[in-house]
């Protein structure tokens, strides 16, 4: 997980809700990635489930996402961040992350674009937001969008509802608004760093397309 889906997360949570239980789909914490943020902390006194395909750091239970131990319709918030990338089989991972959501919750997916080979147990895909948008087409209502340059975006993200939650329009407004300052904000000072050194050196707009654009794009996916 980075910090963009960190903030994914936390602006979620505070525009759409929270709904218990929460069940994090790779919760696994690997090493570099103590200063990301623990997804806990945004769900005080909701019942948290951490679940990856092996134990170790922030492991609550085993599960694999293709295979889900949870009923249908059982869990309030799924997480999946930066982790569907490491399924063979992605679209029944999407199947059962559609399955086990609740008709009243939501889940939250993020996948890389732009980003280096990384592996446990392979790494497979790499999504556009075209690809996500269909990929989650089992849940009616959506928010789908991409952060970084449009034509290499760092991070694709999708919200999935099973009903339009109320206010839906006006809430997407204020969720945009808090992810875009949020992710600002949460930048770390070497990528800003990084950042200035790039565009002082290659100018502006050819640089913004390594990983440093912080760039925003996201729309309404409405039922057919």
């Amino acid at each position: 997980m980075d910090s963009f889906s960190y903030s994914l997360v936390k602006c979620g949570a505070e525009t759409f809700g929270v709904r218990a239980p929460v069940w994090e789909i790779g919760s696994y914490r690997v090493e570099g990635q103590e200063d990301c943020g623990d997804l806990r902390e945004i769900f005080p006194g909701a019942r948290y489930v951490g679940c990856d395909m092996r134990e170790g750091p922030r492991v609550d239970r085993l599960e694999d996402v293709t295979a889900l131990s949870a009923a249908d319709g059982s869990v309030g918030t799924l997480l999946c961040l930066n982790t569907l990338e490491h399924v063979y089989e992605i679209q029944k991972g999407f199947s059962e992350i559609v399955r086990v959501t609740a008709d009243d919750g939501m889940a939250v997916v993020s996948v890389p674009f732009h980003f280096k080979v990384h592996d446990y147990p392979g790494d497979f895909w790499r999504m556009t937001p075209e690809a996500l948008e269909r990929a989650t087409d089992g849940f009616a209502w959506r928010i789908v969008g991409s952060r970084g340059w449009p034509t290499t975006p760092s991070t694709v993200f999708c919200m999935g509802f099973k009903r339009e939650p109320d206010d839906f329009r006006g809430r997407y407004e204020r969720f945009i608004g808090r992810l875009t300052a949020e992710s600002r904000t949460r930048r770390r000072l070497s990528r800003r760093i990084k950042a200035r050194i790039g565009y002082h050196l290659l100018g502006k707009r050819a640089f913004r397309g390594k990983l440093f654009s912080d760039d925003l794009r996201a729309k309404i996916i409405e039922p057919r």
